[in-house]
């Protein structure tokens, strides 16, 4: 058996299973921004009122990754402004997803772009501290570990801790984001 994750349909395929998972509902993704604001310590949301949070949860469609960055934005930016940057987006019929990540993009220093330009070049199962100084070929100094702060607060990098170590990911469409929108 193989598990097969797409974010299109897979209509007229008699040998596969299509399994549909929603997004979260409202109060469960707001339980999510709540837990994930906690867990990031951003203070914004961590006091933001149940409206603000609301909110959030309607405009990012309950999606658990598009609460992550928009979590992730609110380590650098305001909440209202945050929250206009998302009705804005809802507003052009942008695809929600590729507006976080481009914003976000945007918002990195030119170390962080740089070092986030070569994780697709990383093990999918993630690198230690060495092997990502390595493949980005920045030097590892305070520049680096500024940058790397940078990406994990932003949610565009993910740390864990496996093998007696730190390891260094990043989400799948984080990477199909960096090659087809910033690499090409």
């Amino acid at each position: 058996k193989i598990l097969i994750t797409t974010r299109h349909r897979l209509a007229g395929n008699t040998w596969a299973t299509a399994l549909t998972v929603p997004s979260l509902a409202p109060e469960p993704a707001q339980t999510f921004i709540r837990h994930h604001a906690q867990v990031r310590h951003v203070a914004a949301l961590e006091a933001a009122p149940q409206t603000d949070v609301a909110e959030i949860a309607a405009l990012c469609d309950g999606n658990p990754l598009a609460i992550t960055l928009v979590v992730g934005q609110l380590h650098t930016l305001p909440l209202k402004q945050v929250l206009e940057n998302l009705q804005k987006a809802r507003g052009r019929s942008a695809d929600l997803l590729r507006f976080l990540f481009r914003y976000s993009w945007e918002q990195l220093s030119p170390t962080a772009q740089h070092l986030l330009l070569h994780t697709p070049l990383l093990d999918i199962r993630g690198v230690a501290w060495p092997e990502l100084a390595a493949v980005s070929k920045v030097v590892p100094d305070g520049e680096f570990c500024r940058a790397l702060e940078e990406l994990l607060d932003a949610s565009l990098m993910c740390a864990g801790y496996a093998q007696g170590q730190v390891l260094y990911s990043i989400h799948r469409l984080t990477e199909t984001f960096m090659i087809r929108e910033v690499i090409r």
